[in-house]
């Protein structure tokens, strides 16, 4: 088409063909399986092995395609070369890919300390307050959790799922009262989700068994 006809003159005249390629890919991303995309920056990336933006796009190329700890290394070197090098990469972006990464292949401390500085570089990111808490709670570091899960809900009060999130929390710590205030206020939120109301019956038998 147009567009990648284009991208690819500029690839072949331009004196600095980098960005012209960094639009290829976006486009290939697209068009191609993961498997063929993967290949095409698998290329780039060991073209330019020292630019940021190649080696992050390489990491999520290569996580997509269920090649995990690949992944987590070339996201380290991007890391690296990002603060190394005066680049528009969003290093907030780097930590938090790399968490989750890192989270999905057992390192949960290294998840929970790239996951932190993600969110202190970029402190209104719900997605990576949900992101640690899931760490922390496969940690079974539960308070710590609860108090990233408030942290979403003071950034995104009206989504009931946080409140559903932070009561299965509470039940791993058999705190079944606060369990059923945070479902209370998910039902609330969502009186129509029949999820949300089994789980809430479930609680409430729950809390009457241990009280007595």
């Amino acid at each position: 088409d147009k567009a990648l006809a284009s991208i690819n003159l500029g690839i072949e005249i331009a004196s600095d063909p980098l960005p012209f390629k960094l639009q290829k890919a976006i486009l290939d991303k697209e068009r191609l399986s993961v498997e063929e995309y993967l290949a095409q920056i698998e290329l780039l990336a060991g073209e330019y092995p020292q630019d940021p933006v190649i080696q992050n796009s390489y990491s999520q190329a290569l996580f997509e395609a269920g090649n995990i700890e690949e992944a987590v290394f070339a996201a380290q070197k991007a890391l690296q070369l990002n603060q190394d090098a005066a680049s528009s990469l969003d290093t907030a972006e780097i930590h938090a890919s790399l968490g989750n990464m890192l989270r999905q292949i057992g390192q949960q401390d290294q998840a929970i300390q790239h996951l932190s500085k993600a969110i202190e570089l970029e402190p209104r990111s719900i997605r990576n307050y949900l992101s640690i808490s899931k760490a922390l709670i496969e940690s079974k570091e539960y308070p710590s959790a609860i108090e990233y899960l408030e942290n979403a809900i003071a950034n995104d009060p009206n989504n009931a799922g946080h409140y559903v999130e932070i009561a299965n929390v509470y039940k791993e710590m058999k705190d079944y009262p606060n369990a059923e205030r945070m479902l209370k206020k998910a039902a609330e939120i969502n009186p129509e989700d029949v999820h949300v109301q089994r789980q809430l019956a479930g609680v409430l038998a729950l809390n009457i068994i241990h009280s007595n």
